[in-house]
Formats: structure tokens, sequence, C-alpha cells
């Protein structure tokens, strides 16, 4: 339910700070997830550049 934010609400938020964020070392599961990720993209990258070499060849020819 909404409700009309009061001046005492500004008061209680007033020594309010925000909570200190810690960075959290990977876990093996994401390690591999992202080890995954960059073999295929790595390999997509490579067939890629296969393709426009055969390209330029092909219409060199």
């Amino acid at each position: 339910m909404l409700r009309a934010i009061r001046t005492d609400d500004y008061e209680e938020l007033r020594g309010w700070e925000a909570p200190v964020v810690t960075w959290k070392p990977p876990t093996p599961r994401r390690q591999r997830r992202t080890a995954r990720l960059l073999a295929v993209l790595s390999v997509c990258c490579v067939l890629g550049g296969l393709l426009v070499l055969v390209m330029l060849v092909v219409s060199a020819w």
C-alpha cells in the first residue's frame, strides 16, 4: 500500500549509509562457463577469418 512520506522518515534515514559491496571470487562453475564462452567465441572468430580468406581467394581468382 502506498503512503505519503513523512518528514520523520527522513530523520531516520539521515545517518544511513549504503552497505559496502565486496568483490567475490568467481566460483568454479562460473569459471567453466566463462572459459566455454571464450572458447566458442574464439572458434567463431577463427571460422569467420577463414571464411573471409576463402572469399578473398575466390574473388581474386
